[in-house]
């Protein structure tokens, strides 16, 4: 919204564009890096299962400290 406003009349559209789509290259990198982050949960694997593998233990640290470093 600032930046609409702020922006020249004839160049107001285009700021606004490159800003909406830098939010969404984003959004995408940090789903591209959690997903080489991952590591693969067998079907049908229970709560168990889950919490005591690498992912539940330590997968969900690396995936919030990756996103840490861009921003």
């Amino acid at each position: 919204m600032y930046i609409a406003e702020i922006s020249p009349a004839r160049m107001r559209g285009k700021f606004v564009s490159i800003n909406q789509l830098t939010i969404v290259i984003g959004i995408l990198a940090a789903q591209i890096i959690n997903m080489l982050i991952a590591k693969e949960v067998p079907e049908g694997a229970g709560t168990e299962y889950i919490l005591n593998s690498w992912n539940g233990q330590y997968g969900w640290r690396w995936m919030f400290g990756a996103e840490i470093v861009p921003a």
